[in-house]
């Protein structure tokens, strides 16, 4: 209901002050690519899926075990979101979600996400949109 008011003029009902921040949430998501030769597309079939399951974890998908990732559409396999009291309880929780997960048959992007959160960088939160392009090479050797 809000969000139509909000759509047509209201004001929202709360202000910024109002707002209280309450922990971390890290979102990865999960592609059908080759990161290392310039995130290609991998289509295939999936002949293995075993998501992470874990406290303050989720994993959005519809992807399962000998289903086929096409061409055709975008490649994302999966959405994981690990969420934490602090920032680096999210950072650690992610990378062992990332760990447990199982997918086989097609490449994907898990371990481009393992590297980059491992990264001092990405640690320090010295990171930004642009940062992965810039970076690309360096991630990859580390």
């Amino acid at each position: 209901k809000t969000q139509l008011l909000i759509a047509g003029g209201s004001r929202l009902p709360w202000r910024q002050q109002d707002i209280r921040l309450k922990g971390w949430a890290i979102e990865c998501r999960i592609n059908a690519e080759d990161y290392r030769h310039g995130f290609i597309p991998c289509p295939g079939q999936v002949t293995a899926y075993r998501p992470p399951r874990g406290e303050n974890i989720r994993v959005d998908s519809a992807v399962y075990e000998n289903c086929v990732i096409t061409p055709f559409y975008d490649s994302m396999i999966a959405k994981v979101i690990a969420w934490a009291s602090t920032r680096e309880e999210a950072v650690a929780r992610m990378l062992e979600a990332l760990a447990a997960f199982r997918i086989e048959g097609v490449k994907t992007t898990i371990g481009l996400h393992e590297k980059l959160l491992s990264s001092k960088a990405f640690q320090q939160g010295e990171i930004d949109t642009g940062y992965l392009e810039e970076h690309l090479e360096e991630i990859l050797r580390g």
